[in-house]
């Protein structure tokens, strides 16, 4: 599932590609989830994540079966140290199903960076 969260408060919400972020669902007490992001940071207040549904899973159900748009969620966050490093050094990356989040935000990133390294990417498709 491709998530997206919008809204004036995250116009200054600062993260780097790779990051990841907590969420916790409406009505839950202290349950909270974490997604990388898969987008690159922007001024638009949008974060973009990638979910994998899971059988009874707590936030799969509340997105499977009560989510709407306009429900306010509880994040907190930026977390975490996966990021490029800031060297010319070329790039291998190896991702599959919701894993390709950070990867996608990394290319990304690479993009529009212009960046004339060589990257080498493996994906791995779920049931192989």
């Amino acid at each position: 599932m491709h998530l997206i969260i919008e809204g004036s408060e995250l116009a200054n919400y600062k993260f780097k590609a790779g990051q990841y972020l907590e969420i916790k669902p409406p009505n839950s007490i202290d349950s909270w989830r974490s997604f990388s992001m898969a987008n690159t940071p922007n001024e638009d207040g949008r974060i973009e994540l990638i979910i994998k549904i899971i059988a009874n899973g707590e936030f799969s159900n509340y997105l499977k079966d009560a989510a709407k748009v306009g429900d306010r969620i509880e994040l907190r966050g930026p977390y975490g140290q996966f990021q490029l490093s800031e060297t010319s050094a070329d790039i291998i990356m190896v991702a599959g199903g919701s894993g390709m989040a950070p990867i996608i935000a990394m290319l990304n990133q690479l993009v529009a960076e212009k960046s004339s390294r060589n990257i080498r990417f493996f994906l791995r498709r779920a049931g192989m």
